[in-house]
């Protein structure tokens, strides 16, 4: 299994599955969709799985950050920017063709 689209039907199993099967990226793919689609934010079984995941990848601080509650964030960067450096923020805007026409 080198894909799982987090919704609303994905379970604890199938998310325990995929991280013990997955390559790398595959898995930097999912938690980036599972935070997308709140997965991480409504299920705190399937959060735990996944910064438990983090932590083994060698990404401490991304699995910290994924507990912070999303108010806190702001000041949380602005607590670590000197240590880590000034935090950016990327947009990302997807388009079709015939969107740019």
């Amino acid at each position: 299994m080198n894909q799982l689209i987090p919704d609303a039907s994905t379970d604890l199993e199938s998310v325990r599955h995929f991280l013990m099967k997955a390559p790398r990226l595959s898995k930097l793919a999912f938690i980036r969709d599972a935070q997308t689609y709140r997965l991480l934010y409504d299920d705190p079984e399937v959060r735990k799985l996944v910064t438990d995941e983090l932590v083994h990848m060698g990404l401490e601080e991304e699995a910290v950050q994924l507990n912070i509650p999303f108010e806190e964030v702001e000041s949380y960067s602005q607590q670590m920017a000197p240590q880590y450096g000034e935090s950016t923020l990327s947009i990302l805007t997807w388009s079709d063709e015939e969107s740019l026409e």
